[in-house]
């Protein structure tokens, strides 16, 4: 799965630890630069700790399910909850405009994973684009991503060695 974050419109479905930790992943230094905008998070327990993060972020919050229905410019819902009223209320959402993505709890910790991969992106593209680099500098930074990505950083590896070699062989001749 893939899309992209950048001026994203989303609401959260689902006031729990998982919505606590995407919110503030959300509103860290790295995703915030993004302009990501939660227009919601709704939940029927007021106390729950993705609710109450909400606040915090003065993110606009209710307990009725409907109210995320009815916002305009919505571009994604996640839907972090189980609840048997949810398909009957989700079924009103115009899907060819707001896209709906389910996660159990498996679901939340890859889209959490997928956060955080954002994030070293975004670092790694900082770092890039602040000075010249040399192929340690390159390997260090390949070797900055997540455990998920290390088959990445070993092609990354391969290319750069092979491209030193035609370097060399095109520099003696």
């Amino acid at each position: 799965m893939y899309f992209d974050l950048k001026g994203l419109k989303l609401a959260i479905i689902g006031g729990g630890d998982p919505c606590r930790e995407i919110l503030d992943r959300f509103a860290g230094p790295d995703l915030r630069k993004l302009n990501i905008q939660v227009l919601m998070v709704a939940d029927t327990i007021e106390i729950s700790k993705g609710i109450l993060r909400a606040r915090e972020l003065n993110i606009p919050t209710s307990k009725d399910y409907h109210a995320v229905c009815n916002l305009s410019g919505l571009d994604l819902i996640l839907k972090l909850k189980n609840d048997d009223l949810l398909s009957c209320i989700l079924e009103k959402v115009n899907t060819e405009r707001v896209s709906i993505i389910d996660l159990d709890t498996y679901g939340a910790m890859s889209f959490l994973q997928f956060l955080k991969t954002e994030e070293e992106k975004i670092r790694i593209r900082q770092r890039l684009e602040a000075r010249t680099w040399k192929k340690r500098k390159w390997r260090i930074c390949l070797n900055c991503f997540p455990a998920g990505s290390t088959r990445l950083r070993k092609t990354g590896f391969l290319f750069w060695s092979r491209s030193a070699r035609t370097f060399r062989k095109l520099k003696k001749s």
